[in-house]
């Protein structure tokens, strides 16, 4: 009798550590785990017409950078950080190389500000305007250095742009800023959202 009854708990057990292994395994299929990244999208053929590599379109890459809270403006892109596509310097600038306040004498420095479009977003760090126009000019005028940075943040409108413009790039000494603005400002104005 008391061999029958181990017979029946220990079957009875084994039914239960399958079924919560069983539900274990389906869960972890099913469900994603809200904490983990989103895993970028493959790509359909026709959204690769626009780019110039294979296997890249909108949603290959990270369209915009991480963020950090900002007194002035709100929001920034997070320093020296790295995403599928871009990366941002120590300056909180999308540009490759880290480079001091102190301009070489022979260097001139282009600014660019705005929002996501301004960012480049959705395109690589190599295939941005800045990065383009940069590397044209170094090539053409090799008596100066040419720095065109983005210092751009998905969203930002034009009063954003001015603070920050007063309280990081003058201190750069830019030889131009462009704030390559308007979209966001209407935007925000017409949603109530306006800063």
């Amino acid at each position: 009798m008391l061999k029958k009854y181990f017979q029946i708990v220990s079957s009875f057990t084994f039914i239960i550590l399958l079924f919560i292994f069983t539900l274990e395994v389906i869960t972890r299929i099913l469900i994603r785990n809200p904490h983990e990244e989103e895993p970028l999208k493959q790509c359909s053929e026709e959204s690769y017409e626009p780019y110039d590599k294979k296997d890249q379109c909108y949603q290959s890459q990270e369209e915009i950078a991480k963020m950090e809270y900002n007194t002035f403006v709100g929001y920034i892109p997070a320093s020296n950080n790295t995403g599928i596509g871009w990366h941002t310097n120590n300056n909180h600038y999308r540009y490759n190389e880290n480079f001091t306040q102190q301009k070489p004498e022979n260097e001139f420095r282009i600014f660019i500000t705005g929002g996501s479009t301004a960012w480049g977003a959705g395109v690589q760090q190599e295939q941005t305007f800045s990065y383009l126009i940069e590397k044209k000019l170094n090539q053409n005028y090799k008596q100066k250095r040419f720095r065109v940075v983005i210092a751009a943040a998905g969203a930002w409108a034009s009063s954003q742009e001015k603070i920050f413009i007063a309280n990081y790039i003058i201190d750069f000494k830019p030889d131009i800023i462009i704030m390559f603005s308007g979209w966001n400002d209407i935007y925000h104005a017409y949603t109530g959202t306006d800063y």
